[in-house]
């Protein structure tokens, strides 16, 4: 959690409350006292912990090693995700000085605080606790909570103004038709407003979304691919339907990614492909396919950019970019330059228009110039294999992750990904004869066409090497724009 120029963060998955300086990553501060928070919430100056104390279980010991998935799922799915004994504390974040510690059960990621009280559903009922003191202000009637939660899931519970917003499961004899609930409490008294039922949203299990945005309640039928997508707007006070509609959009709906939904002033911020701007005053849907965020965690909508932390998500690979990444809406002041002249894209090497010092011969039948071998990816070869008993003839270490191998002139030609390079070898020995270094990474081995060496890299350009020697013939810049982006710990 982040407040101002400091960072909020526990530095192991037991450890205590650390606080570091966000321009630097230095360590400011360690609390006492907090040896396993698990939930963190800062309002004004006080730091609103969720610890698992002492003699109270962690959800998952940190030493474990497991043998099976299925050994796996019995943690992912223990009861403590849903409840648990924990001690809530108010800490005062300049001194370290603990204000009041609170003994209780605690249903995952339900704290919640707005610099007057502190509220948290105990696996029956919601508690309203005096910032200032820790003294009970207020208990809800028996609210219910979802059972058999995953290590994934967790409470919602939403204060806004003077409205408690809360989702709860209400029919747990049939988990599968996923009836649930939103209740609306007031936040003076604990007082039930309203309830009304809950559009199935999410996935793996992941909290409800309750998203407050242009005075309504918002949450959508978004869970799976064949649900509707109907959005549903209700009044904060009564619960009545204000606003509702269906995507104006057509596209190939997938499930939901595994975390919540966000929302600004003017969009929801739903997430069944990439992610889906839903303006709700104009009842209009944007989709952005190309990005997600993490699991658990998601997007983060802040500054006017979108943070999209980096993520192994492979449910909806066909279109996903990868790294982390800031992403701003086009500008009118900050145009790129699209029509960029060639002579701008075209950078000529020290071999530009030399003849090459080999005669350039036809392709040979067992030749393999090309990913796959040839322009329609083949993958085969017209050549004789011998049967014979196979050994290794030579062995050359390059280093890093290589790309396929091609095979031409007697030549092997690889790719060493990570590290921007392309490495041509004697096939017959394994000697290497030359290496190349680009200026972003390249995934996969050049194609060798009449003495050249040509291939593609993530710095956005097109380069040519003599394949005799590995000079630079050209580079041609192919990308619209020179624009970088952090990815696998590279530019």
């Amino acid at each position: 959690m982040a407040k101002g120029d400091r960072v909020y963060v526990t530095l192991d998955i037991d450890a205590p409350l650390s606080v570091l300086d966000a321009a630097t990553g230095k360590t400011i501060r360690t609390y006492n006292g907090t040896k396993a928070t698990e939930e963190i919430l800062c309002s004004k100056g006080v730091l609103i912990l969720s610890v698992a104390g002492e003699g109270q279980p962690l959800r998952s010991d940190p030493e474990k090693r497991y043998a099976t998935l299925t050994e796996m799922s019995k943690d992912t799915t223990n009861p403590l995700w849903t409840q648990a004994p924990r001690t809530i504390m108010a800490v005062d974040a300049d001194s370290g000085k603990v204000l009041w510690k609170k003994e209780s059960g605690l249903v995952s990621l339900s704290l919640a605080a707005d610099g007057r009280r502190v509220l948290f559903h105990d696996g029956e009922k919601i508690r309203c606790l005096d910032q200032r003191t820790g003294q009970s202000l207020w208990v809800s009637e028996p609210l219910p909570k979802k059972e058999g939660m995953r290590s994934s899931g967790g409470a919602t519970l939403v204060l806004y103004d003077d409205v408690v917003l809360y989702s709860g499961q209400v029919n747990v004899a049939k988990p599968r038709e996923r009836s649930t609930s939103m209740f609306a409490l007031s936040v003076k008294d604990g007082k039930t407003l309203w309830q009304s039922p809950h559009h199935p949203c999410g996935h793996m299990g992941t909290p409800d979304d309750m998203l407050v945005a242009g005075g309504l309640v918002w949450n959508g039928a978004v869970a799976q691919g064949r649900d509707s997508g109907i959005m549903t707007g209700r009044d904060l006070y009564s619960g009545e339907v204000k606003s509702e509609f269906v995507p104006d959009v057509s596209t190939h709906w997938f499930h939901h990614r595994c975390y919540r939904a966000k929302a600004t002033d003017k969009y929801l911020l739903f997430s069944r492909t990439g992610i889906e701007f839903i303006d709700h005053a104009a009842k209009h849907w944007i989709c952005h396919h190309w990005v997600r965020g993490a699991c658990h965690y998601g997007i983060m909508p802040c500054n006017g950019l979108i943070y999209a932390p980096q993520h192994p998500c492979a449910c909806y690979i066909e279109a996903k970019l990868y790294g982390f990444s800031a992403l701003a809406p086009p500008s009118q002041t900050a145009q790129p330059r699209r029509e960029v002249p060639d002579t701008e894209r075209l950078i000529r090497g020290p071999a530009y228009g030399a003849l090459l010092e080999f005669q350039v011969s036809e392709p040979k039948p067992d030749d393999w110039p090309t990913f796959r071998h040839d322009a329609e990816r083949s993958g085969a070869v017209k050549t004789t294999v011998q049967p014979t008993d196979l050994k290794r003839t030579w062995c050359s270490e390059l280093g890093g992750k290589l790309s396929t191998l091609v095979v031409a002139d007697g030549n092997l030609f690889v790719a060493s990904v990570d590290a921007h390079g392309v490495h041509a070898l004697d096939a017959a020995t394994g000697e290497q004869i030359w290496s190349f270094t680009a200026n972003g990474r390249i995934d996969s081995p050049p194609t060798i066409w009449q003495g050249h060496a040509l291939f593609g890299s993530a710095d956005g350009h097109v380069y040519c090497l003599n394949a005799n020697d590995g000079r630079l013939v050209w580079r041609y810049r192919a990308a619209p724009e020179d624009k970088r982006m952090m990815s696998f710990d590279q530019r």
